[in-house]
């Protein structure tokens, strides 16, 4: 997979502007698709920003989006992302 060495961060904007279409498997973890070129997936920052993480075939999409979607969490909260609807609806404190 993916190191983070080779994640950048981009305006959601470009992000979508850049493919075909896009799609949102799981809130906060979107796809790309560039036709030839394969599909972009990148993590929702705040400020409408992407963190893109990786680049997959048709082939390994989908097991790209499952290995991402299992780690969405953390990235966020690693740059700063903190979505508290959860916690607010459970009672937890955040």
């Amino acid at each position: 997979m993916a190191g983070k060495q080779k994640w950048s961060v981009v305006s959601k904007k470009d992000f979508l502007g850049q493919g075909d279409w896009s799609r949102e498997y799981y809130e906060g973890l979107l796809v790309v698709n560039h036709r030839d070129q394969g599909y972009d997936l990148g993590v929702e920052l705040p400020g409408e920003q992407i963190l893109k993480v990786d680049t997959a075939s048709a082939e390994e999409v989908k097991d790209r989006v499952q290995y991402w979607g299992a780690r969405l969490e953390d990235i966020r909260q690693e740059y700063g992302f903190r979505d508290n609807r959860a916690a607010e609806y459970y009672g937890w404190q955040s």
